[in-house]
Order: C-alpha cells, then sequence, then structure tokens
C-alpha cells in the first residue's frame, strides 16, 4: 500500500502531477481555508483512488507536525509513504521536512516547469507524464466551450490558406482593397453571404460560393481558391491563423494543437467569455497563441493576458504572431504584459522572417519560466 501526503496550496498544477508520478493507493490532502475548493478540483481527478481530507493547523509548528504524526502512526513501517511539500504554507513545509527525515520518507517539490526536487536528496529530476489541454483546463477550475483540432482542417485547407497568404504578399494592394471593402460593406464578417458577387473598384472583382472564390481584375485572374471553408479563411483572416497554425504543428515539442478556443462563462456554455486563436500544449505548458494580420490594439494584448492567466496558470506563455512588426507602443506593452512576439514582415526594413523560425522562437519560450 502506497500512501501521498500533499500539503494542498494556491498551485493545482505542481500537486496535480506530483500525485500522477506518485501513484499512489491513498492520497492524503491537508488543506486550509484558502485551499478547500482545491481539494475538490484534485478528488475529481482521482476518483478512483482513496481519499483522506484534513484542515491542518496551517500557521502553527507544533500542532500540525501533531497531526501529521496522528496521520503517521495509523500507517504501518512497511507500508510506502511520500510528500508534496510545494503546497501548504512555510509552517507545513518545515513540520513535514522534520517528520520525513525521521520517518526516512521520501519527497518532492515542484518548480514551475514540472521539474522537482527529490528531498532529502535534493536531486533535480523531471517528470515522466505530461497533461492533456483539456486537463490543463480543469485544473484551472475552467471547461472549454469548443475548439478545433488542427487534425481536422484537411489538406485542401492548408493549401487555400497558403495561396490566400501568398496573394496578400504578391498582391497585397488589391488584398488590402478587398478587406477594407468589406468591412465597409458589412459590420461583422459573419453577416457576408455564402453566396457573393461583388466589384470592389473598376478594376477588381470578387466572386464567391461555398466551394469557390476567385478575385479578378479587368485582365486577368488574381487569385482562385477552392474548398468548402472559404467564408472562414478568406472573408474572416482564418487564413493567417491556419498559415501559422501550419508552422506550428511541426515543432519538434508540441504534443497537441487546437484553434479557435472558445472559453465558456462560469456556469453558461452558451456565452463566450474568451477565446484564442491557437493553444499549444508541450505536455508541461500552455503556450497561448494570438494570430493578428492587420491591426494590433491594447484590448487585444489585455485578453491575452487575462486568458493566459485564468486558463494557464503561472507557467503558461502568451505568443502573438503577427504579419507585420508591431509599433513601438505595442512592443513595450507586449513586454509589459509577458506576451512574447514573432511578427513575419517589417515594412521599415522590408525584411521577413521565414514561418519555419517561429520553431526557434517556440524553443525559447519553452525554456522561459513565467512570472
Amino acid at each position: 500500500m502506497k500512501h501521498h501526503i500533499c500539503l494542498v496550496g494556491g498551485q493545482i498544477l505542481p500537486l496535480y502531477m506530483g500525485i500522477v508520478e506518485s501513484n499512489p493507493d491513498t492520497i492524503h490532502f491537508f488543506y486550509t481555508n484558502e485551499t478547500e475548493n482545491n481539494v475538490k478540483i484534485l478528488k475529481s481527478f482521482f476518483k478512483e483512488k482513496k481519499t483522506e481530507s484534513y484542515k491542518c493547523s496551517e500557521s502553527n509548528y507544533t500542532l500540525f507536525l501533531r497531526e501529521l504524526n496522528d496521520l503517521l502512526s495509523k500507517i504501518s513501517n512497511n507500508e510506502n509513504v511520500d510528500f508534496n511539500i510545494t503546497g501548504g504554507t512555510k509552517i507545513m513545509a518545515l513540520a513535514a521536512y522534520d517528520m520525513i527525515r525521521e520517518r526516512k520518507s521520501t519527497a518532492y517539490y515542484y518548480n514551475q516547469d514540472l521539474s522537482y526536487y527529490e528531498v532529502p536528496s535534493f536531486k533535480l529530476k523531471n517528470v515522466n507524464n505530461s497533461i492533456k489541454i483539456v486537463d490543463f483546463i480543469r485544473l484551472s477550475n475552467n471547461s472549454i466551450s469548443s475548439s478545433t483540432s488542427i487534425l481536422d482542417y484537411s489538406t485542401a485547407d492548408f493549401m487555400m490558406a497558403k495561396s490566400i497568404f501568398n496573394f496578400s504578399n504578391t498582391n497585397s494592394k488589391q488584398f488590402n482593397q478587398i478587406q477594407k471593402y468589406f468591412k465597409n460593406l458589412f459590420n461583422d464578417s459573419d453577416e457576408i453571404p455564402i453566396k457573393g458577387d461583388e466589384e470592389v473598384n473598376d478594376n477588381l472583382f470578387v466572386t464567391w460560393d461555398r466551394n469557390l472564390l476567385e478575385v479578378n481584375d479587368c485582365s486577368s485572374l488574381l487569385l482562385e481558391v477552392t474548398g468548402n471553408n472559404i467564408k472562414d479563411l478568406f472573408f474572416k483572416a482564418g487564413w493567417w491563423e491556419l498559415v501559422t497554425a501550419a508552422a506550428v504543428k511541426d515543432w519538434s515539442l508540441q504534443k497537441e494543437i487546437v484553434m479557435n478556443v472558445v472559453f465558456p462563462f462560469k456556469g453558461d456554455t452558451s456565452e463566450s467569455k474568451n477565446e484564442i486563436d491557437i493553444l499549444i500544449n508541450t505536455g508541461r505548458k500552455l503556450i497561448f497563441v494570438e494570430c493578428k494580420s492587420g491591426i494590433i490594439n491594447q484590448a487585444d494584448l489585455n485578453k491575452m493576458k487575462a486568458v493566459r492567466e485564468i486558463y494557464g496558470g503561472r507557467i503558461a506563455k502568451s505568443l502573438l504572431v503577427s504579419k507585420f512588426k508591431p509599433t513601438d507602443r505595442i512592443l513595450e506593452k507586449c513586454s509589459e504584459l509577458d506576451i512574447e512576439i514573432f511578427y513575419y514582415y517589417d515594412k521599415t526594413t522590408r525584411g521577413t522572417n521565414s514561418l519555419s523560425s517561429i520553431h526557434k522562437k517556440l524553443d525559447e519560450i519553452n525554456k522561459k519560466s513565467s512570472i
């Protein structure tokens, strides 16, 4: 029989990972008034295991040591006991450490990157397990209202996105005219009909239906794309998100990618609370990616920070992927909000960054600890 004693603090992720790594038969949670709800969240993940909970004396060393001793006296010396001392108060950790030495047990202290120290040897080790996106979100006591796996997009979708991307580069003037025209014509991109034929100006025409879109001038065909996601990819700027996702999916450290992630209001999945374009999971960290092919404002950045903190925790990171280099003001604000930046084109120098170089940026992000 293996017992795992968990000192519950404000951060749930290292406690969850400690239980997964230990794989005990029985989990003993020591909690305070402030952390009682975290016990409920943790228990929901381990319904197949026996769990016991103890409200403890978090600020009195002697009393907490006695509470630990009362528990351990009921456990046979032949049974295995380990501790997770990442959470709880400092008093709780000190008392647990003394008990660990007395009993010659093992304890674990987890860092933000989910590496951990094995106590009392203080050897630094890495976890063997990984966490799925849905579990990351559940650990923050939240849920996902809707999302799309990157695997759900077809080859035709990726080809269409690439064609639109190339058109935006080679025919940037016409592309910008089209974007401005449709923005003025329709207050919301959802209002754009499934089928239409618009004269943007005397020398630029856009024709589309469910499966085909053409852009022509008076003398030639400028763009032709086919597929069943015309509206989302062309008119809703989904092309930039998919072009970014195509580059990200080849990153060696990603284990899971979902797109168009919508988070609901508490208790009401019918109202969208926040959304993110791309969510990358390394198995130990979430990276929230916002894709912008046009104007970036401070509200976009504030939303990115809020989403990361609410749903990803301290270890999560944010990445803004912009087609164009942001203004100095936006760059400064990103630095303040701990938002990483990758951009494709710098108008000042007329230089471009290969989209595949986003892997280097992701490597840098993965090595960083969050604030």
